[in-house]
């Protein structure tokens, strides 16, 4: 029999071991929580200290924690065809997966984006060729492409829009899905 999973997103204010106290407070089995601010840049660096008193708290709740899902800040735009914007989500994905990498998370959930008017064909080209630039680097790594309301000029409202980004990537085998109910 598996084990039902039971999960929420958790805050990592004051420390990331904070995300799995708070977890396991809520009797959950599982999390999501930020790797940094979610609507900023900028990401600080994190100190040896923080790191080490995270991996002794999972450590100490490996037992009990089952899943941790890293979730990408909400600034990330990978279907921009704006130079500015795209260096910055291209650049702030590399930094959120390195710091999963040193937490040891190895799920990242990530919004698709938004093609900003230049239609979906394009920002599905633009987000397939950026997910496949980082995933080079971070092979370990599994993105899940979080599902969208499909307002707007955002992808990921189509499970066929979805399919397709992980058909066309060279590294379909890191890529899932999410569904945001």
């Amino acid at each position: 029999m598996q084990t039902l999973l039971l999960g929420a997103h958790c805050s990592i204010a004051g420390g990331y071991h904070n995300a799995l106290l708070i977890a396991h407070r809520l009797h959950c089995n599982c999390l999501q929580m930020f790797v940094k601010n979610q609507r900023q840049w900028q990401m600080p660096r994190v100190d040896e200290e923080q790191i080490e008193r995270w991996l002794r708290t999972k450590n100490e709740l490996k037992n009990e924690i089952l899943h941790i899902i890293a979730h990408s800040s909400y600034l990330i735009n990978l279907a921009s065809d704006n130079i500015q914007t795209r260096s910055r989500s291209i650049r702030s994905l590399r930094e959120e997966l390195e710091r999963c990498k040193l937490l040891g998370i190895s799920r990242y959930v990530l919004h698709p984006g938004n093609h900003r008017g230049q239609g979906v064909d394009v920002g599905i080209e633009l987000i397939v060729s950026a997910l496949d630039e980082v995933l080079s680097e971070f092979g370990d790594m599994k993105i899940l492409l979080e599902t969208t309301a499909g307002a707007g000029t955002s992808i990921g409202g189509r499970f066929e829009e979805i399919a397709e980004i992980i058909e066309r990537s060279k590294y379909s085998d890191n890529i899932g899905l999410c569904i945001d109910t």
